[in-house]
């Protein structure tokens, strides 16, 4: 019994491809190419100063500096809603 491959993008079935086949159509396939080839993004956070206390105060819990904390949950975020 072989193993059913699964879309790295939308999780459909991949029947009948070849062994290396990542994606189901052109679309899944131009979709995980933006996305493992997408530079840098510039982002401007606007906080209230009891946010930006809070964040400071876990950062300084995790010995992490702010911005790296900021872009360690902007990155997780972004994870959890990229294929959606």
């Amino acid at each position: 019994m072989s193993k059913i491959k699964k879309c790295a993008v939308c999780s459909k079935s991949i029947d009948n491809r070849r062994p290396q086949t990542k994606t189901c159509s052109n679309s899944c396939r131009t979709r995980l190419w933006r996305f493992s080839n997408a530079g840098p993004v510039s982002l401007k956070v606007v906080l209230s100063k009891l946010q930006y206390i809070q964040l400071k105060t876990e950062a300084n819990d995790l010995d992490m500096m702010i911005n790296a904390l900021v872009v360690a949950k902007a990155t997780q975020s972004a994870a959890c809603s990229i294929y959606s």
